[in-house]
Parts: structure tokens; C-alpha cells; sequence
């Protein structure tokens, strides 16, 4: 396992949410399960040769178990002083003491949110009156107390047609990065991609046009330094990509890597397979490497070929548009690196 370098470390803290999003891809979750003291401490143990992997904290909603997430973040700091940390949320249960800590700790906070009111609700059922405000109020709070942040606009095949018009209000609302992503094993056809593409392409045009060249995050698209990550859920088991969360435990299970139920580490029986599997995708990579869409994606058909194809209707189309989210992007990237040169020769 050591002989491929890890991108990642996510801690899915707990499986617990105050929301039921349609197209969570944190699927199959049970709603009741909160990682333990001595899983924290046996991945932290393991993970220390890793080098200078990120953290993620995400669930469920990680604010849910704010005393487990602020003790993570704590245990993190005090080990490593500088690795990235993110936590991904909701952001309903954020409070200033929570910005507080997130700013003492140098933290990134990650914030769900598809744009405008109509947009954002649609797939969040049983979310409540004020809901959407909460959150709203949480960006402008992050954006005030200048705190690290980050958005994710999850686009779904019905919403593909307003992708741009969302991108202008989270821009207006004080969205500092805006991660724009195709929902995951949703049934994408020719029109939502063309759409989702349309879309696309109008937003890079705009940041490019008003000089906010980090508006749109594209670092899916950029070249990756490592190959794996290290996915732990709330009872101790352990993926290499969180792509198999979305995926029925029948099939998750031929793709758990190891254990840390009872602390110490417990490599699984799968492991060799899948670290075999991934060195021919290395191979057949080439000296130019990869980037984190193709290995999530390299993953997703993986998982696909267990579950059997007809199950996901859209599969392909999904493939499809993510290599030409990717060719944007790379064209965008240039574009950019021209620009600051030409700045600088100025």
C-alpha cells in the first residue's frame, strides 16, 4: 500500500444527517453510527509515514457530532501542524463558536449549496422553512470572518439548464470557490449534458471575463500526486476512494481495504486485488499521470462492473461529460497560465 502515494485522508466522523439529499452520495447510510476514539487513534498512528496527505472531515454531517469534530481537529493540529484540513457540511449547525475554532485552527470549510433557493431545496426533501436562509448566512459568516471556504454545486440532470444562472447567484451571494460537479449515478442523457455543458462553458467564460480566476475550482481536473485515498467510515472499514459510498454495501464490500474496528489496522483480504487493479491503471496512465476525475472515475467503473451496467442507467453519458468538464477546464487552466505570464512580463 505504501508503494502508492495517498491523496487523502477522509474521516466520515459519523453517518448520522439532519437532511436527506437525493442524490447523497453518501448512500445506504444507517443514520446511528459515530467513529470511535480508537479508530481516530489507529488511522492516526498509520497514517504518520503518509507524508503530506489532507484531511477531510465530512459525514453525514460532521456538526452533528460537534465534540468528536472538534477533537478531531484538535488531534490533527497537535500531529501534524500544517496538513490541510477540510471539513465538509450542510453548514445549518454552524455558530460563531464553531467559526471560531475553524479559524484558531486554520481549518477550510466546505459548504453544500446548488444555488438559488429553488434549485437548493429541490433535492433536499424535509428540509424546513429557513433552511436555505441558515446556510446563506453561514457563507456570508465564513466570508466575514475571513475564514478559509469553499462551496459545492451539485448539479442534477433536471437542474443542468440553470447551472449558469446558480454560478451568478453563489457569485453575488460571496461564494470565494465554487466546486461545480454533475450529481453521481443520476441518470444523465444527451440533453442534461449538453445543458450541464452550456452552462459550464458560460461560467469559465465569466470568470475569465471578470478576472476571478478562482472562482470555479478545477482541481479534479488537475494533475494528481497521488493515486488512493483512505476512506474511513464510522465503523472502522476503509475504501480507496470515496466513489464506492454511493454504491449498496453488496457491492462496497469487495472494495473495503482494511479495518480499524479494534484500533490497530487490519489489512483485508481485497486489498491485494484492488492495489493490483490499480497499478494497471498507473501502467496504462503513462509518465503524464492522472487527474483525481479520472482516478474517482476509474473507480466508478470498478464498482459499475460489480454492480452490473443496467443498473445505472446514464453511466456512460456521466463518463462521457465528465472527460469534457476535464477539456474545459485544461483549456481554462492555460488560459490562465497566459494570462498571469503576460501580466508579469507587463
Amino acid at each position: 500500500m505504501k508503494r502508492f502515494p495517498l491523496n487523502h485522508i477522509w474521516f466520515f466522523l459519523t453517518d448520522r444527517c439532519n437532511l436527506r439529499c437525493g442524490y447523497c452520495f453518501f448512500r445506504n447510510k444507517t443514520n446511528r453510527h459515530v467513529v470511535s476514539p480508537r479508530i481516530i487513534r489507529g488511522v492516526m498512528d498509520f497514517t504518520q509515514p503518509f507524508g503530506t496527505s489532507e484531511f477531510i472531515l465530512s459525514g453525514g454531517e460532521p456538526l452533528l457530532d460537534w465534540v468528536r469534530t472538534r477533537g478531531m481537529i484538535r488531534e490533527i493540529r497537535q500531529q501534524y501542524p500544517r496538513r490541510y484540513i477540510s471539513v465538509q457540511s450542510n453548514a445549518t449547525l454552524l455558530d460563531q463558536y464553531k467559526v471560531a475554532l475553524f479559524r484558531k485552527y486554520g481549518v477550510n470549510m466546505e459548504v453544500g449549496i446548488d444555488g438559488d433557493e429553488e434549485t437548493h431545496v429541490l433535492n433536499r426533501p424535509g428540509a424546513g422553512n429557513g433552511y436555505y436562509q441558515k446556510v446563506c448566512r453561514a457563507i456570508e459568516r465564513l466570508k466575514a470572518q475571513r475564514i478559509s471556504s469553499s462551496t459545492t454545486m451539485t448539479v442534477h440532470p433536471g437542474g443542468a439548464g440553470k447551472l449558469f444562472q446558480n454560478l451568478l447567484h453563489l457569485d453575488r451571494l460571496g461564494a470565494r470557490r465554487i466546486e461545480i460537479h454533475p450529481a453521481f449515478l443520476e441518470h444523465w442523457d444527451a440533453l442534461s449534458a449538453r445543458l450541464f455543458l452550456k452552462g459550464y462553458r458560460q461560467a469559465s467564460a465569466y470568470a475569465l471575463r471578470e478576472k476571478k480566476m478562482g472562482l470555479i475550482g478545477r482541481g479534479y481536473s488537475q494533475g494528481c500526486t497521488g493515486l488512493w485515498d483512505m476512506v474511513i467510515l464510522p465503523g472502522g472499514k476503509v475504501l480507496p476512494n470515496w466513489t464506492f459510498l454511493s454504491f449498496p454495501e453488496g457491492v462496497r464490500s469487495h472494495f473495503y481495504i482494511m479495518d480499524f474496528s479494534a484500533g490497530d489496522p487490519r489489512v483485508l483480504p481485497g486489498a491485494r486485488g484492488y492495489f493490483d487493479l490499480l497499478d494497471q491503471f498507473r501502467a496504462a496512465a503513462g509518465p503524464e499521470g492522472v487527474t483525481y476525475r479520472q482516478i474517482s472515475n476509474f473507480n466508478a467503473r470498478l464498482a459499475v462492473g460489480k454492480a452490473g451496467k443496467k443498473s445505472f442507467k446514464g453511466f456512460g453519458v456521466y463518463l462521457r461529460l465528465c472527460q469534457d468538464i476535464e477539456k474545459i477546464d485544461q483549456d481554462i487552466m492555460g488560459k490562465m497560465i497566459c494570462s498571469r505570464s503576460v501580466t508579469n512580463q507587463r
